[in-house]
């Protein structure tokens, strides 16, 4: 079906359709085409085209991903809820295809996207994530890991959120300097990656995930900025592992958390030791 040009278009129209109730159809048009996307015709145009398959899927993808319309207007609240799963899903598909589109660009100069792109996509995870309810007052009970549609929605868009900056740092889709150069604001995206944290203790699956791939960005800003450090020992970011550790001990795949803690553990003691400078990096 990769093959199959018109096929693969009509998926690929469907998602960029905005009409009322088209949310179901919308979802498994991106399943099937995130499928899709791995089979070697996907990255290379068709004839007559400049831009292959994979780049309109991955535009396609951010575009929804990061409530972007054509024209760069922002869709209103109403939509923002009602898009909360299919966002969720967008995001996670470019974590995956990230690794895809990058080797191809790595071997082609003409990439259609730059290191800016990737710089401003990284930019704009950062931002969100710093938007998201999950760890603010007025989102409380959305962070409580209640057992609804909606909290495991927007739980779900916040893993993808982080998914990203995961998959952008430890697959080297940018270089060090450039992922600390996307946060642009250390101490408030520390600050509400502890909230994450603490309110993501509980013994699920799903807040598991979240603390783990919180864990995973911690690590990742350590290592490219010591002096991160500094904002994670402010919030207690170490007390807040630990105790997060203990709780999820009886969750499944609890023993990779429990390395991640001890890397993250480690990281932070080691920074602080060597008296990193608030300066590092810039």
């Amino acid at each position: 079906m990769a093959g199959n040009k018109e096929a693969v278009s009509n998926l690929v129209a469907i998602l960029g359709t905005d009409s009322e109730g088209a949310q179901k159809l919308h979802e498994q048009a991106l399943e099937i085409l995130a499928e899709l996307a791995f089979d070697g015709s996907f990255t290379k145009p068709a004839f007559g085209e400049s831009e292959c398959m994979l780049d309109k899927l991955f535009k396609t993808l951010q575009r929804i991903f990061l409530e972007e319309k054509d024209g760069n207007a922002v869709v209103g609240e109403a939509d923002r809820e009602k898009d909360t799963r299919l966002r969720g899903k967008a995001g996670e598909r470019l974590a995956r295809l990230l690794p895809v589109r990058a080797a191809r660009d790595a071997n082609n100069v003409a990439g259609i996207f730059s290191k800016q792109d990737e710089i401003n996509l990284l930019t704009k995870v950062f931002d969100q994530i710093l938007s998201s309810k999950i760890g603010t007052a007025t989102g409380a009970t959305i962070g409580s890991c209640a057992s609804n549609e909606r909290q495991s929605d927007k739980r779900k868009l916040l893993a993808a959120m982080l998914s990203l900056v995961v998959v952008i740092c430890n697959e080297h889709i940018i270089s060090t300097e450039d992922f600390v150069r996307a946060i642009h604001e250390d101490a408030a995206l520390v600050k509400k990656l502890a909230e994450v944290l603490k309110v993501n203790k509980q013994c699920t699956a799903e807040c598991l995930r979240v603390a783990k791939l919180t864990c995973q960005v911690v690590i990742a800003m350590v290592q490219a900025k010591p002096s991160f450090v500094q904002h994670f020992n402010e919030h207690n970011f170490k007390e807040e592992l630990t105790e997060a550790l203990e709780i999820m001990s009886e969750v499944d795949g609890c023993m990779l958390f429990a390395s991640l803690v001890k890397e993250a553990h480690k990281l932070l003691n080691s920074a602080q030791e060597h008296g990193v400078r608030p300066t590092e990096f810039h």
